[in-house]
């Protein structure tokens, strides 16, 4: 091979790489835009989602406290209508005492009249 043959050889072969990375390379361009922009997106879902859940881990706390809040508030509710039903039914502990104490009283006056 001649030394103008070898050079025209590594042109040749040298544009038609050229042509197949420039076109890689375009390739990879649109490519690129296209990711970056997905990338964007997706990076701004992970702001609003963090932000949402921070949100929502606020709310969970208001109602876990009122839940607690509330539990307690039924369980007495509870211990206090037993209470008062059992009062309703057999009356009042110190009844018994207080008619006694009545009838004494009442007594002494009668037996005056």
């Amino acid at each position: 091979p001649t030394k103008g043959n070898i050079i025209s050889g590594r042109k040749l072969r040298a544009t038609k790489a050229l042509a197949v990375v420039s076109e890689d390379r375009a390739s990879a361009d649109e490519r690129l835009e296209v990711v970056s922009e997905k990338r964007e997106q997706l990076v701004q879902d992970v702001e609003r989602l963090e932000k949402e859940l921070e949100e929502k881990k606020k709310s969970l706390g208001v109602v876990e406290k009122e839940e607690g809040w509330l539990q307690k508030r039924v369980q007495l509710r509870s211990v206090q209508e037993d209470l008062l039903n059992r009062r309703l039914a057999n009356g009042w502990e110190d009844e018994n005492e207080v008619e006694g104490v009545i009838d004494e009283e009442e007594s002494p006056e009668r037996a005056e009249v």
